[in-house]
């Protein structure tokens, strides 16, 4: 089946988190090599979607403003919380006035039913919509070979389980190698 240019034109009545880009209730993954700014693009999607600002300065891009919850297993709590600051002030707020639940560094892996468990309690408690912004799939699931087929339909489930019966968009940032493993 061939895809025509109509094709790719969203339906009018599409419910969006960022227009023309992530549809509400959707699972986006954002792959890359190491150090090229999947991260960045995550907290920057963060701080608008808590503003209900234009992503990236672009009308064409406006974000529904929703609740944010954000699980940093990547880089250190440190460096994540000086971008994430960084960001807010270019948007003249901070983090402390944003609807924004942060875990940085605490092990808490989607590869387990406690993990799984502690992110479904915590979209629970949040006003809806809610932004999930997982950095990076590997460390979110660090007992699983990423490099497996198998894998892949297990992530699929357990964001199916997140998602179940509730009002939450979930962002992913995840790391090809640089040796090109995954």
């Amino acid at each position: 089946m061939a895809l025509t240019g109509k094709d790719l034109i969203p339906e009018k009545d599409t419910n969006w988190l960022v227009k023309n880009l992530i549809k509400r209730k959707d699972s986006i993954l954002l792959l890359g090599q190491p150090h090229r700014g999947k991260s960045w693009l995550i907290y920057q999607q963060a701080i608008c979607a808590a503003l209900g600002t234009d992503f990236l300065q672009d009308e064409s891009l406006s974000t529904s403003e929703c609740s944010v919850l954000l699980v940093n297993e990547d880089c250190p709590s440190e460096t994540m919380l000086q971008r994430l600051q960084r960001i807010a002030a270019y948007y003249n707020s901070s983090l402390d006035k944003l609807p924004i639940k942060i875990h940085t560094m605490e092990g808490i892996g989607l590869d387990t039913s406690k993990g799984i468990k502690k992110i479904c309690t915590d979209i629970d408690e949040m006003q809806p919509p809610v932004l999930l912004a997982l950095d990076c799939l590997e460390n979110m699931f660090p007992t699983w070979d990423l490099c497996r087929s198998v894998a892949g339909a297990k992530i699929f489930q357990v964001y199916e389980q997140i998602r179940a019966d509730r009002d939450v968009t979930i962002l992913t940032a995840h790391h090809t190698s640089m040796k090109g493993k995954y």
